[in-house]
């Protein structure tokens, strides 16, 4: 017998509101859902099970619009059915709502959640995103000189970059889409992203133990919050927390994970800088930096 957990569930009969754990299933990692176990994992059978294995394939095919296999199952001489819930490439909502299956809970997604979830079933991350109303001229030519510099010292772009323009870099690192920028070109060189993109800033707070003294806010393009976070984080008289307000970054939701660098895979790949011994730990919606 599975214990029930992350990609298993049991109920000991069967609501049409139990769809919903079907579609959180679906729209995560996959999943199975027993009906005719009570929440201690034992067989207490079910009724109505031959109609049970009409219905229910009708009901998730109707629906839901996907397809699973649905079994008839025996123990101790007791019935009960097996529903087998794949990962689904799209994403599938119940009456409206957008469910999804989360350790051991079924959450309803909104909001920024749910705006992770398309876009990770389409292939998008949150940076990826064109941004309408910003053009190349409102970028900022210093941020493009500094991350050529960059670039070039640590090996990672080519020394004929440093001749190239500020579109060509853009075209490089394919943040363009049609006539517009990608989130992911704000971030980097807009003079002040968080003008356009939530969030697009670094909160740094000074501690004496567990109590806040004072916070700074540290705003600009992406280069210039790194050396001044860092530069903040190197102070020999104060304990810094770096709390940094990142759209997306959340591991254990769709399009969040980490890289084996500690990085984040989304806006950090264009970052031709990978500062050693930093660590980003992107839980609850944001990232605590430690220096």
């Amino acid at each position: 017998m599975t214990p029930e957990a992350r990609n298993v569930e049991w109920k000991g009969s069967w609501r049409d509101e139990y769809l919903a754990w079907i579609c959180g299933f679906a729209n995560a990692q996959g999943g199975v859902l027993e009906i005719g176990r009570n929440d201690r994992g034992e067989v207490v059978g079910v009724k109505g099970v031959l109609g049970l294995l009409e219905d229910i394939p009708s009901k998730v095919r109707s629906l839901l619009g996907i397809v699973v296999d649905v079994n008839l199952k025996s123990e101790d001489g007791l019935e009960y059915i097996r529903i087998v819930v794949e990962p689904h490439p799209n994403p599938i909502s119940y009456r409206g709502r957008f469910h999804y299956r989360s350790g051991s809970t079924k959450q309803v997604l909104e909001g920024a959640a749910l705006t992770r979830l398309l876009l990770e079933k389409h292939g998008r991350t949150w940076d990826d995103v064109p941004l309408p109303g910003v053009a190349l001229g409102d970028l900022e030519t210093r941020a493009f000189t500094e991350f050529r510099r960059r670039g070039v010292e640590a090996d990672r772009l080519p020394r004929s970059i440093l001749q190239e323009s500020d579109a060509s870099v853009i075209d490089r690192l394919q943040l363009r889409e049609g006539a517009y920028l990608k989130r992911a070109a704000v971030l980097l060189f807009h003079p002040a992203p968080n003008r356009l993109v939530s969030e697009a800033y670094v909160k740094i707070g000074y501690f004496r133990g567990t109590e806040i003294l004072y916070q700074d806010i540290v705003q600009g393009d992406l280069f210039s919050q790194i050396d001044r976070a860092m530069a903040a984080g190197r102070h020999p008289a104060r304990a810094v927390s770096v709390l940094r307000g990142l759209p997306g970054g959340r591991p254990e939701g769709p399009g969040g994970r980490i890289d084996r660098h500690g990085h984040y895979p989304g806006i950090a790949r264009h970052c031709p800088e990978r500062r050693r011994g930093h660590r980003r730990d992107y839980r609850q919606g944001y990232a605590r930096d430690y220096t």
